[in-house]
């Protein structure tokens, strides 16, 4: 997979929904962000895979550990890259008159 993004633009696209039960009420929405990979040599894509990060990732690198070096620049929401589209959820919750100052998510 790391040969194929080979020094190009890649779109992470996550889709979330959330839903509050007690009202029936259901926001969903998509966040979008691009990513530039570097232009990588043989050596340097072997190497990576040979530490084991990129093995579990949905796009075999991670932005936020070892795989950082790998991107050239990231557009949009960092969070989003790395999984979960954190501003936008709080967003979200904001509409549902939810504050994730005054939570307690422990």
């Amino acid at each position: 997979m790391l040969h194929k993004l080979n020094g190009k633009k890649v779109q992470v696209i996550t889709g979330l929904t959330v839903l509050d039960l007690d009202r029936e009420r259901e926001i969903s929405e998509s966040e979008s962000t691009d990513v530039w990979i570097s232009k990588l040599s043989k050596e340097k894509i072997s190497a990576y895979v040979g530490t084991g990060e990129p093995l579990d990732k949905a796009g075999a690198f991670a932005a936020q550990g070892k795989g950082a070096v790998l991107v050239e620049r990231i557009e949009g929401d960092f969070f989003n890259a790395v999984g979960l589209p954190l501003f936008r959820l709080g967003k979200i919750l904001e509409r549902f008159g939810i504050s994730v100052f005054e939570q307690d998510f422990s």
